[in-house]
């Protein structure tokens, strides 16, 4: 997903850094909900320059994909406590 630079119209990307923090798979799932935006052109953009409705669309696909990821926590618990106790 990619919106527009507010400074000159381009594509905007996340960044992805090489090193990210452990907690297995759910800590890069969290960090990169989280991580900047970068303009080819401009650098870093923070998100208090993109539009308010950018802004509203970048916290409502925050706030799915934490949903998601935190459902496909509980349902690999779920199926590890439930094949546990099979046995």
């Amino acid at each position: 997903m990619s919106y527009q630079c507010p400074r000159c119209g381009d594509r905007v990307t996340r960044i992805f850094p090489r090193r990210v923090p452990g907690f297995g798979l759910l800590g890069p799932m969290v960090y990169f909900l989280f991580v900047s935006c970068e303009c080819a052109r401009c650098g870093l953009i923070p998100r208090r320059e993109f539009a308010p409705e950018d802004r509203r669309k970048m916290a409502l696909t925050t706030l799915a994909m934490m949903t998601l990821a935190a459902a496909g926590v509980s349902l690999a618990v779920f199926l590890i406590a439930y094949l546990t106790r099979l046995r």
